[in-house]
């Protein structure tokens, strides 16, 4: 499909057809050497696409000089812009057990949250000394939690998020 549209002069399309087809790619598999190709020309045609994208989203906000928030532009309309042209990856809560609909989605905290750590870092020293001097093993040690290593492919796949569907600004 994404290369009748590309045939047709509709390279945003044809881009969204193959960012979907990249998506169903298992992370870590090496694509076999006959489509490696076709592969290869669907991810240069996202990032084209991407890369038009952010222009047209940047042009735009530079042109409308009018608008309130070009003076200041919200930090989230900013990183939608940026997720939204693949350049950033989104960062969304991911629970391993219960999910709270509604819930903020937080992706990083801020540091001024959390008063606490100055007293714990502050101790982090006098802690280490005190484990050096039980002569404890840093081997023999087994955390109260222990997630398992994370694969490679795993990391890949965090980085190959599919971007957000294109309805900022256009």
């Amino acid at each position: 499909m994404a290369q009748v549209l590309e045939r047709t002069g509709d390279a945003r399309n044809a881009a969204r057809a193959y960012r979907n087809a990249l998506a169903h790619l298992a992370p870590g598999t090496a694509a076999p050497e006959s489509v490696a190709v076709m592969i290869e020309h669907a991810r240069a045609a996202v990032a084209t696409d991407d890369a038009a994208l952010a222009g047209a989203i940047e042009e735009r906000l530079a042109a409308d000089t009018r608008a309130p928030w070009r003076r200041v532009v919200p930090p989230g309309r900013a990183l939608a812009s940026i997720c939204l042209t693949g350049r950033r990856t989104r960062f969304t809560p991911q629970p391993t057990f219960m999910y709270f609909p509604g819930d903020p989605a937080v992706e990083f905290f801020e540091r001024s949250d959390f008063t606490w750590l100055d007293a714990i870092e502050a101790a982090t020293a006098r802690s280490r000394r005190a484990h050096d001097r039980a002569g404890l093993d840093r081997e023999g040690l087994e955390p109260y939690i222990a997630y398992p290593e994370a694969p490679a492919q795993s990391v890949e796949r965090a980085e190959q998020v599919a971007p957000l569907e294109r309805v900022l600004l256009l």
